[in-house]
């Protein structure tokens, strides 16, 4: 395991590296978020490690401040039950393009403020109903491009705030199909039909 032993980078006057609310990394050779990284930065509320190899991401949910995650275009494969748990701040979590296969059922459970959950262009095949049960916050679900062929429609029905659906480039989902919220009501049935 990596393990963060120093940090250097230019200061801002009177700010130490314990006032740091934002890392980013972007096209480096990362394959996981560093041991000890809430130690150096015990404020963070946006971590950004994208096209950058990532595999692993264990250490992110010792971020209890964070509120903003973007692990875009990297290789991860899974997200289990335990992958956020504490982040009950996190608002935004972006992971599109990478390899996710597989998402357990309590995964998102204790993200009571979550708004917007980006899972573009990876590799799910079915989404489990219970998914977002906990969710009530959560305005923006983007499922694009992956292998869904099965969708039930009572995964909707929790997310009273919903205001984006982007489900198009999947296997029972027509890729013309405008998802705007006008129109949410037709895109169930349609899911409800073809799914």
């Amino acid at each position: 395991m990596q393990e963060v032993t120093s940090v250097q980078g230019l200061s801002v006057k009177n700010k130490t590296i314990k006032d740091v609310e934002a890392f980013l990394v972007y096209r480096q050779n990362v394959r996981i978020v560093p041991d000890g990284i809430n130690k150096f930065f015990p404020n963070l509320k946006v971590l950004v490690i994208e096209n950058s190899e990532l595999d692993s991401f264990n250490q992110v949910n010792k971020l209890k401040k964070l509120k903003y995650l973007n692990l875009q275009y990297n290789k991860i494969e899974a997200l289990y039950n335990d992958s956020f748990y504490g982040l009950q701040k996190l608002e935004k979590i972006f992971m599109s393009g990478n390899k996710i296969r597989k998402i357990e059922t309590e995964t998102f459970s204790n993200l009571m403020n979550l708004k917007l959950l980006s899972l573009n262009d990876n590799m799910l095949h079915k989404i489990n109903e219970n998914l977002f049960r906990s969710n009530p916050m959560l305005a923006s679900l983007r499922f694009s491009n992956n292998q869904l062929n099965k969708i039930n429609v009572e995964i909707f029905r929790p997310l009273k705030k919903l205001i984006e659906l982007n489900f198009s480039g999947n296997r029972c989902i027509d890729d013309s199909y405008p998802l705007t919220i006008s129109i949410l009501s037709e895109f169930l049935n349609l899911i409800d039909k073809n799914c």
